[in-house]
């Protein structure tokens, strides 16, 4: 069994990049002094910093719902909880945090 303190020990969203610094870089314009690879990369991971945090919204639906619940579905629901966190989470975290220093890296030049 995958012990998940391991890769992500403050849990999954712990290194986000900040969505205020996101947003106040797109109100200031910065684009015009990002390279293309930069602005690709930094759009990349917020893109899948959505996709993470929807998913985790989906799950909390699911965990929510009086169907989920029931005896007769337990064992499906807990299934799909843990499909989607291992494919949205656990899976794409490795990439995450690659890509969280190669922006860090790449930012310290500008």
């Amino acid at each position: 069994m995958l012990n998940l303190k391991i890769i992500a020990p403050e849990g999954v969203l712990c290194r986000d990049l900040n969505d205020v610094a996101w947003e106040v870089a797109k109100q200031n314009n910065i684009f015009p002094t990002l390279d293309l690879s930069t602005y690709r990369l930094l759009t990349g991971i917020y893109g899948n910093q959505q996709r993470i945090r929807k998913s985790e919204d989906e799950i909390s639906k699911v965990l929510e719902s009086w169907e989920s619940r029931k005896p007769e579905n337990l064992r499906t629901t807990l299934i799909l909880i843990k499909e989607n966190y291992l494919g949205w989470a656990v899976d794409r975290a490795p990439g995450l945090l690659r890509k969280y220093q190669e922006a860090i890296d790449k930012l310290g030049n500008y």
